[in-house]
């Protein structure tokens, strides 16, 4: 697939340079090169800690608010998937306030 659509935009770096492709499905990586690393998913514990560490709060502020269990729905839809985690609650950290915001990014 890769060939069509983003060989000319993969090849054209500088020599020696290395880039690094992300994708859930193996198959997107066939023919682009010869390391793949298998990342395994954190667990929900270690997804939670890292959206808190993103949103830089306290876990009993998210209690005092109510939010603390839709966080952890959020936190769960992420997939255990480092990169939807931090940009999730990056994007919820500065356009998402309300309990209202959050209700329905869970949806």
């Amino acid at each position: 697939w890769w060939m069509g659509e983003v060989e000319d935009t993969l090849t054209g770096g500088a020599k020696e340079s290395k880039i690094l492709i992300t994708s859930r499905k193996v198959e997107n990586s066939q023919g682009i090169g010869d390391k793949m690393y298998k990342l395994t998913e954190m667990s929900l514990d270690e997804s939670w800690s890292l959206f808190l560490r993103v949103a830089k709060i306290q876990e009993h502020e998210l209690e005092s608010h109510n939010l603390k269990g839709i966080g952890e729905k959020i936190v769960a839809k992420c997939g255990g998937l480092p990169l939807v985690v931090q940009t999730v609650r990056s994007l919820m950290r500065t356009k998402m306030v309300t309990k209202d915001d959050w209700e329905n990014i869970d949806k």
